[in-house]
């Protein structure tokens, strides 16, 4: 019984340290001003710097701009794309097919994505599907790929890269991870993202708080660029621009 009361009071000791920590980590987070053209997004809300929309959980939010919010969702086999104006509050069904959800990419007026009849193409400014064609969609040619674990590949000079979060990282050079660090913050990669050749780093930091960093990939340095509380699931970032 004894045993049991002392796991009972250590258990309270870290549940009690935990909290203060949390919310030293928020107190000070609060003092920075949100980035205007960071816009996070998880399970259940999309989070701009002074907004936050809500979805339902079955719905993946696949690509932000000022005005639209676009979202993927299963039903009956078939992937459904609708498109979320945010100023009306209106919810359009753009198109819907069979095939792989994972495969939609967006390139600005473009969505590509793959079905059982191969890789088509829909037009955003002209609500029309058309089959793939690269005369229609010029990509252009990233000069990263992003590969699981943190690794990052440069394509011109196949040089690879591992963005670290360990205590020998650089991005304790940035005044706010330092104060975070100070604070007991965690520091776990969450993802990397790619945006017209500029590489964004997402860290979890503590109970469903993120922060956001530009990692420069030659020098190896971050800047800090954003945060957000509540984060929490399939956490993503999209960059306004």
């Amino acid at each position: 019984m004894k045993k049991v009361f002392i796991v009972f009071l250590i258990t309270l000791v870290l549940l009690s340290f935990s909290s203060c920590t949390t919310n030293q980590i928020e107190k000070f987070l609060e003092t920075i001003e949100h980035n205007q053209n960071i816009v996070f997004s998880d399970d259940h809300y999309v989070y701009f710097y002074n907004n936050k929309i809500e979805h339902d959980v079955e719905m993946l939010v696949e690509y932000v701009t000022n005005q639209e919010i676009y979202y993927s969702a299963l039903e009956n086999n078939k992937v459904i794309i609708t498109k979320y104006d945010i100023a009306s509050k209106d919810t359009t069904e753009l198109f819907s097919f069979v095939g792989e959800r994972t495969s939609i990419n967006f390139y600005e007026q473009w969505i590509e994505y793959s079905t059982v009849n191969g890789t088509k193409l829909f037009s955003l400014s002209e609500n029309q599907e058309y089959d793939y064609s690269d005369n229609l969609l010029q990509k252009e040619s990233s000069n990263y790929t992003i590969y699981s674990d943190g690794y990052i590949k440069n394509n011109s000079t196949n040089t690879v890269k591992k963005v670290e979060l360990n205590d020998e990282s650089n991005i304790f050079n940035t005044v706010q991870a330092k104060e975070l660090k100070r604070l007991g913050a965690g520091f776990t990669l969450e993802i990397i993202k790619i945006h017209k050749d500029k590489i964004y780093v997402v860290v979890g930091n503590e109970y469903f708080i993120d922060t956001v960093y530009l990692y420069d990939f030659e020098t190896e340095q971050f800047t800090f660029l954003d945060w957000n509380k509540n984060t929490n699931g399939n956490v993503n970032l999209f960059v306004l621009e």
